[in-house]
């Protein structure tokens, strides 16, 4: 799949690609989840192109990115073509002169050269930012496209249950009239249905807010969300070996990093911009004079031009930049040591995710037996309606609180694969 995400009013487009799968060498497994759908996969990587805040993002890098070429115009010789009139006191009485001059810088300690790497390091900067966005956006995306398939799928059982409920209130009539239950047990059946109806709405109106959550995003909500599955296997199996990666990829980071990296070539261009600086100078221009009726007479030049600066305040404004440039420094320890903490959170949520489903599997399969074995019996007359009542209602809780746990786990896969700064490559998206 390819597609493109285009900034409006502009020829600018950034370019979004499916990439080929990670290669890694040790895996994450969660038992009984397959791989992530490459229909997901799809939906997610069409739906992020309609995301404004990333095409604001990468806006804002372009523009950086543009500043890199205005910077290094300052290193290349400038000119300019010239005219001037006058008026003098000596034998020109209206003097006038045109012509073009060119000066080319031969040395100026660097400063120029300093501030275009500053302004190469502060568009990398801006490029990490923009796709620390992309990466949020592709979070906040799938965790509203998981809560329309948790929340339809959870309407599914309630309409299931309910189903249920209503089938078990005809038989408690036909017995009622029959003389073999009471109307407490009808009024019983009748209060599940109830409580069912509610549930069922509570559901309808989950999945609006997720599809209102999806849309306040991409303009357009799906409506339907087919499979999932889990993109464990992409991502790094401990959070030793994720580390490694993030401290290498993770876009908040890399942003801090260059940050730092711009304000230190910042201030080495300000130390220098003091300096002595050395031009040549080249003209060539015709002077003449309006009351005379003598021929214009050329002037040709070259000099060397050199500047030395009366470096007032030079001592104040480099220790400025200095302080700047330290607490950058200081950030990017900050940002390091905020992504250690946040990938070992990530890790341990999604280790919690995988037991707390792997539980809720195993409730599932008792809450089930119970359910088929209070069935058996209350046909023997052995088991109240109450108690079918509460193992159908316990069923259907266990059957959604798995979709719950499905919808945590995957959550949670997505904001480590956010942290460890893969979730582009996931989805096959870059803005480069």
């Amino acid at each position: 799949m390819v597609g493109s995400l285009w900034l409006p009013g502009s020829t600018l487009a950034f370019e979004f690609g499916l990439r080929p799968a990670l290669s890694a060498t040790t895996y994450i497994h969660v038992e009984a989840v397959e791989a992530q759908s490459s229909a997901f996969t799809a939906l997610i990587a069409a739906a992020i192109q309609h995301a404004d805040v990333v095409q604001a993002a990468a806006a804002r890098w372009r523009a950086e990115e543009l500043g890199i070429e205005a910077a290094q115009g300052a290193q290349l010789p400038s000119g300019a073509f010239y005219g001037e009139v006058g008026a003098t006191d000596g034998k020109s009485k209206k003097p006038y002169s045109y012509g073009v001059r060119v000066s080319v810088p031969v040395y100026d300690g660097f400063s120029a050269g300093y501030a275009t790497e500053a302004q190469r390091a502060t568009s990398e900067a801006s490029y990490n930012a923009a796709l620390d966005e992309l990466a949020a956006t592709l979070v906040d995306l799938v965790a509203a496209a998981a809560a329309i398939r948790r929340e339809t799928e959870t309407l599914e059982i309630r309409r299931v249950q309910y189903q249920a409920a209503q089938t078990l209130l005809e038989t408690m009539i036909k017995e009622e009239q029959a003389g073999l239950a009471s109307k407490v047990d009808r009024d019983q059946v009748e209060a599940q249905l109830a409580q069912v109806r509610i549930d069922i709405k509570s559901a309808e109106s989950g999945r609006l807010q997720a599809m209102e959550s999806f849309a306040t995003i991409a303009v357009v909500a799906p409506g339907q969300v087919g499979a999932i599955g889990s993109i464990a296997e992409l991502l790094p199996d401990n959070a030793e070996a994720g580390l490694k990666v993030a401290l290498a990829e993770n876009p908040q980071l890399a942003q801090q990093i260059g940050l730092a990296e711009a304000l230190q070539l910042t201030t080495k261009s300000i130390a220098s911009s003091f300096g002595p600086a050395l031009s040549l100078d080249l003209s060539a221009g015709v002077n003449g004079d309006f009351d005379a009726a003598v021929t214009e007479t050329s002037d040709v030049r070259a000099e060397l031009k050199l500047e030395v600066p009366f470096a007032f305040g030079t001592e104040a404004s480099v220790r400025k930049g200095a302080l700047k440039a330290q607490a950058a420094t200081f950030e990017v320890d900050a940002a390091r040591n905020g992504v250690t903490a946040g990938l070992r959170g990530a890790y341990q949520r999604l280790a919690n995710s995988q037991s707390n489903l792997k539980l809720a599997r195993e409730a599932l399969e008792r809450a089930r037996t119970v359910r088929s074995g209070i069935e058996v019996e209350r046909t023997l007359g052995q088991r109240s309606i109450f108690e079918v009542l509460s193992a159908h209602k316990a069923f259907a809780e266990a059957q959604i609180q798995i979709l719950g746990l499905r919808y945590e786990l995957t959550v949670a896969e997505h904001l480590l694969a956010a942290q460890v700064g893969r979730i582009d490559d996931i989805y096959g998206v870059t803005l480069r």
